[in-house]
């Protein structure tokens, strides 16, 4: 497994796709359950950042049951959360919205403190509303996960939120403000090893850039991802 994070961090997608596969196997092989669903989690996140919509879907799924039945209720949150960006990628926006508010639900009927788990939510659920034309509720959530990303002090998280909102702020039209955002984003990006964050806030960028018209810097974003 940790080879596998190793891998997905310098942008070695099928490799650490591999050694996630062979962590389950050997983790079930073994009956270590918690070890399998942690693996688990890890791989479909993978499937996602590499498109295979259905496979990680299909995980999710599982996973989330799983720790319903154990009653988890912050790893099925954070799961539902997961399994609601897949949805947004299938653009099944509605559903992404559902998940999302069960997520925040449970995290509130059991009082559970998971601000990092909150923070991803909210995020969620701002793109998650900027897809279904909510412009108000969007960038409410996306402001309340840039606090949240603020006080827990992660670069990560901020990196991720700072690249959500700016997609919805393209999708509304104020790419200046998105151009900033996304600036903000891969700065802090560049600096770590998380490669796979790196490519979807570059992405956006793109879509950024050619809402504003400025398709001639298109290609340096693609040369940078290539």
């Amino acid at each position: 497994n940790e080879a596998g994070v190793c891998s997905y961090h310098l942008g070695h997608f099928e490799k650490a796709k591999s050694y996630y596969e062979r962590a389950i196997d050997l983790a079930a092989k073994n009956n270590h359950t918690t070890n399998v669903r942690r693996f688990k989690s890890n791989l479909a996140s993978l499937l996602w950042h590499l498109g295979d919509n259905e496979k990680a879907q299909a995980m999710q799924r599982e996973l989330v049951a799983s720790y319903r039945e154990l009653k988890d209720w912050t790893s099925a949150a954070s799961q539902l959360g997961g399994l609601a960006l897949i949805e947004v990628s299938l653009k099944h926006y509605t559903e992404a919205k559902v998940l999302l508010e069960e997520a925040l639900f449970l995290l509130e009927r059991y009082q559970l403190r998971a601000p990092a788990i909150m923070c991803d939510l909210s995020s969620a659920l701002g793109l998650t509303h900027s897809c279904l034309g909510n412009k108000e509720q969007a960038l409410r959530y996306h402001e309340a996960a840039l606090t949240l990303a603020k006080d827990i002090g992660s670069p990560l998280h901020e990196s991720s939120v700072l690249a959500n909102y700016a997609y919805t702020l393209t999708t509304l039209g104020d790419s200046d403000k998105a151009e900033v955002y996304l600036q903000r984003a891969v700065a802090i990006l560049w600096k770590g090893d998380d490669r796979g964050r790196l490519l979807r806030a570059l992405l956006y960028w793109v879509k950024n850039k050619i809402a504003k018209g400025e398709t001639h810097e298109v290609a340096l974003v693609y040369y940078i991802l290539l």
